[in-house]
Parts: C-alpha cells; structure tokens; sequence
C-alpha cells in the first residue's frame, strides 16, 4: 500500500508542478506582450501582440496622409521609382490594373514615364485635399461602387488624397485621386487613378 500511495503522490505532484510550469509560461507570454511591447512601441501590428498603439488625432492622419502625398507626388515629377513604390501597398491598384508587387508598381510607373516623357517635370501641384472615407460618404459619396476602395477593401477610416495637378499644355486644374490605408502608425497609398 505505501508504494501505492507514493504513486498517487507522485502523480499529484508531478500535475501541480505542470500546471504551475504551464501558469509560468502563460504569465511570462501575456507580461512580455503587454509590457515589453508596450515599452519598445511596437503597437498592434509586427509582432506587438494586443498592445494599444499610440492613437493619433484625426487631425494628425490629414496632416501625415498630405505630406506623404505630397513626397509620393515628388517621387512621381522627378521620376524617382525607389520614392514612388516606397510607401505604395502590395496589392496596389495602378489607374485600371491591379498589380500585385513593388516590381510590378516600378515598371508600370517607369514604362509610363518613358511613355509622358519630360511633361511630367512641369506637373504644378496646385492643392492637395485630405477627406477621409467617413468624410467622403457623408457627403454623399458612394464608395461601395468605387472601383479602388471596394478592390482594396478599405474601410471608412481610410483616407482619400485629391490632388489637383496644372500643365503648361493644358488650361485649368485636373485632378487625381489616391486612396491612403491608416496601418497603426504608418500609412500606404493603396491605389491612385488620374
């Protein structure tokens, strides 16, 4: 009878020490994830775990969405391919293509600036506007038929950069749209037509 008991005893031990092993384990996981995350700002997204990011303004994403416009649309005049797919998503919807990477991105947008030629040095960018898709949709917008927004599945707290272009060929003000996703901290640009 006594090794019996020994047996049982042992079994019991040997369930506590791997439930407290496993207990361990939890505690060290949800501390790292909260915590160290937390610490080294990681947010929501790579590997930050279920950390909250730091939450930026309305105001602070119209002022970001519009300067990165406005450096992408630099990109675009001095023909600078490396700038121009820098912050671009993969899926990008290019005018009426979806293509599916970076390299993708840079040849179409090379081969279209062999195809414009120096015209595209003497774009004047004129205004940028910054709506978010909120915005858009309450003043009237249907963006469930936009062939981007609904392609791209963004969603009404993504944004939309109108910039207003002039050429030296041509009179008045033309415009082309750009769709911004809000990732956490950072943002890309997810499609553009003209």
């Amino acid at each position: 009878m006594v090794t019996g008991e020994r047996s049982e005893t042992a079994g019991r031990l040997f369930k506590v020490l791997l439930g407290i092993a496993t207990l361990a384990a939890a505690s060290a996981t949800v501390w790292q994830v909260w915590f160290q995350g937390e610490r080294e700002g990681e947010g929501t997204h790579a590997g930050g775990g279920v950390v909250a990011p730091d939450v930026r303004t309305p105001a602070e994403s119209r002022v970001a969405v519009e300067k990165l416009t406005g450096r992408w649309m630099d990109a675009w005049r001095s023909v600078d391919a490396d700038r121009f797919v820098e912050h671009v998503s993969e899926p990008f919807f290019f005018d009426h293509h979806i293509l599916l990477t970076k390299a993708e991105v840079r040849a179409k947008f090379l081969d279209l600036a062999s195809e414009k030629g120096e015209s595209w040095k003497r774009l004047q960018i004129s205004r940028i506007k910054v709506n978010s898709a909120r915005e858009l949709e309450a003043q009237g917008k249907d963006l469930t038929g936009d062939r981007i927004f609904s392609s791209m599945n963004l969603t009404l707290d993504d944004w939309a950069a109108t910039v207003y272009v002039r050429t030296p060929e041509r009179s008045g003000e033309e415009a082309m749209l750009l769709f911004v996703r809000e990732l956490g901290d950072e943002f890309e640009i997810v499609g553009m037509w003209d």
